[in-house]
Order: structure tokens, then C-alpha cells, then sequence
């Protein structure tokens, strides 16, 4: 009976080692794997730095276009009354 308790206390034993040894695998993978979440935080801080300057030249860009459209808008109104005073003024003389 004593021999195979010792037996089983040295099974136990392996497995347990094993499970130490992929304790250490896993702790190794989850240090790598800080450390290239580390190295993502780096480069993503610049990286949202330059989307919000994209986002700022972005909206510069819409205030442009909305002002070209109210510009255009009120050109094409002074196009059509000149037309008219025009067509009116030379109908005048016919």
C-alpha cells in the first residue's frame, strides 16, 4: 500500500511541475504581450493627435465649402436679376 501512495505522491509531483512550468509559459506570454500593448499605447497617442488634426482640418474644410456655397448661391441670384434688368432695359427700345 506505502509503495503505491509513493508512487501517486510522485505522479502528483510531475504533474505538478508541469503545471508550474506552464505557469511560467503563460506568465511569460502575458509579459510579451504588455509589452507590445505598451508599444501600441506609444504609437497610438500620436496617432490620435493626428486624427484630431485631421478632424479640426476637416471641419475647416467644410466651413470652405460652405461658405463657396453661399458664395456661388448668391452669385447665380445677381446673374438672374442682371439678366432680367438687362432683357428688361433693351425690351424698352423694341
Amino acid at each position: 500500500m506505502l509503495p503505491r501512495l509513493a508512487l501517486v505522491a510522485a505522479r502528483l509531483a510531475v504533474v505538478a511541475a508541469r503545471l508550474a512550468v506552464v505557469a511560467a509559459r503563460m506568465a511569460v506570454v502575458v509579459a510579451r504581450l504588455a509589452l507590445v500593448a505598451a508599444r501600441l499605447a506609444v504609437v497610438a497617442a500620436p496617432l490620435a493627435v493626428v486624427a484630431a488634426r485631421l478632424a479640426l482640418v476637416a471641419a475647416r474644410l467644410a466651413a470652405v465649402a460652405a461658405r463657396l456655397a453661399v458664395v456661388e448661391v448668391s452669385g447665380l441670384q445677381q446673374c438672374r436679376v442682371a439678366k432680367e434688368v438687362d432683357t428688361s432695359y433693351f425690351s424698352s427700345f423694341a
